[in-house]
């Protein structure tokens, strides 16, 4: 019998876990933002990446695009040639 642990799972077909340690008022930051903005702390993390490679001249890729769009979040406009560090 599938629990709904296993169903989760299936749901994250083709997905990779990215993740970070950060400080405590890093995390509580974090999570006041996304109740202000009445959105999950995923959703943030998909809007930051985007947002970084974007900067860096990146493409963002198709499943990245959709879900900032299902999800009601800005997607950052390509700039070709990117940021480039001084």
């Amino acid at each position: 019998m599938e629990g709904a642990s296993d169903q989760a799972r299936l749901d994250r077909g083709g997905q990779k876990l990215l993740s970070a340690w950060v400080d405590s008022d890093t995390h509580r930051a974090f999570k006041i933002l996304a109740a202000k903005e009445k959105t999950s702390t995923v959703a943030l993390v998909h809007e930051a990446v985007a947002h970084l490679l974007a900067r860096h001249g990146e493409p963002l890729p198709k499943p990245l695009r959709e879900h900032l769009r299902t999800h009601g979040r800005p997607i950052p406009t390509h700039r070709p040639g990117g940021h480039r560090p001084g």
